[in-house]
């Protein structure tokens, strides 16, 4: 296990790297590297490393060691058939803590990897500094998921699709309600998991990977799997359900700061981490504090320019460096 190989001088101070976490599995790492202490970004579900760059470079310029990972099955990583799921990530994010030497990290997490990041921050409390939670980590109740799982839809539909090229799709995307602002660093996000295919182009993720990932939280990429396991399988998914709403909140000693979205994104309601979910975060979680954001959906509070919360996340990690 190790680094199998290291691209430097990538694109203005960002490297790329590439680490074998098993034996028929790398994930692919970008790397922007200074001094200080070191920061491990955490992508969403069907996103992938590059979602991070303006607030990487925003950390890598006051002095942070900033590494972003392709979460298996995305990006340039491996896409093994099986193998998901928080504890398959926790147990990539420890082989990558370990290749980078670096002891401990701080650990900026959005949507998906906001659960990553807790389980990581539970089970190995001696590799984690803090975290910082970007509208996700929260128990949402039924209602509330369904809502999460319609406004998910337009994200799954891309990956079921193809298109004739990079043009068409991206301008499905840049029609989204959800994107509030089109730039280049969306543009360069959603080029970067592009793939030729038969007939044109296509979304690299394959969804069986996304279906995966979702089954084990519950879910599913399609509602009415939900319902066809509730009836024939009872038992198991009952049991996914209790075990998925029940984070390990008490088990992160950490310090926490969750900066919550506010503005719906597709329908009212939809948001997130609701007032309840974050609730029970700060009721549960030994030291966290939240900000809210109600001029910023579930994808703005990640990509959209704001100087409140980039200095939030600034502040709260030179406060615990």
């Amino acid at each position: 296990m190790g680094i199998l190989y290291l691209q430097r001088l990538f694109r203005r101070g960002r490297r790329f790297l590439k680490i074998a976490v098993e034996e028929d599995v790398t994930i692919a790492l970008a790397h922007w590297p200074a001094r200080g202490s070191a920061v491990l970004c955490l992508h969403g579900l069907t996103a992938n490393h590059k979602c991070w760059v303006a607030l990487a470079r925003l950390l890598q310029k006051a002095g942070y060691d900033v590494y972003a990972p392709d979460l298996r099955g995305r990006g340039q990583s491996s896409r093994p058939k099986r193998a998901y799921g928080s504890e398959v990530h926790v147990a990539d994010c420890v082989r990558i803590m370990s290749a980078m030497g670096h002891e401990r990290f701080h650990v900026v997490a959005h949507s998906f990897g906001c659960s990553i990041a807790l389980e990581l921050a539970a089970r190995y409390p001696q590799r984690v500094r803090s975290l910082v939670l970007m509208d996700g980590g929260g128990v949402l109740n039924i209602r509330q998921k369904f809502r999460v799982l319609r406004m998910l839809g337009p994200s799954f539909d891309r990956l079921l699709k193809t298109y004739p090229n990079a043009d068409a799709y991206l301008q499905q995307i840049r029609t989204s309600p959800m994107i509030d602002a089109w730039s280049g660093q969306i543009e360069e996000h959603f080029r970067y998991e592009l793939e030729e295919c038969p007939g044109g182009v296509r979304c690299n993720i394959p969804p069986g990977v996304i279906e995966t990932e979702m089954a084990a939280m519950g879910g599913s990429v399609l509602p009415a799997r939900i319902f066809r396991r509730a009836l024939y399988a009872p038992a198991r998914f009952w049991k996914t359900l209790r075990r998925n709403n029940r984070p390990p909140y008490t088990k992160v000693p950490q310090p926490v700061l969750v900066l919550v979205a506010g503005k719906a994104n597709l329908i009212p309601g939809d948001q997130l981490l609701p007032e309840n979910a974050v609730r029970r975060m700060r009721s549960e979680l030994p030291d966290c504090r939240s900000l809210y954001f109600p001029e910023l959906n579930h994808y703005g509070i990640l990509i959209a320019e704001d100087n409140r919360r980039d200095e939030a996340i600034l502040k709260f990690l030179h406060d615990r460096a």
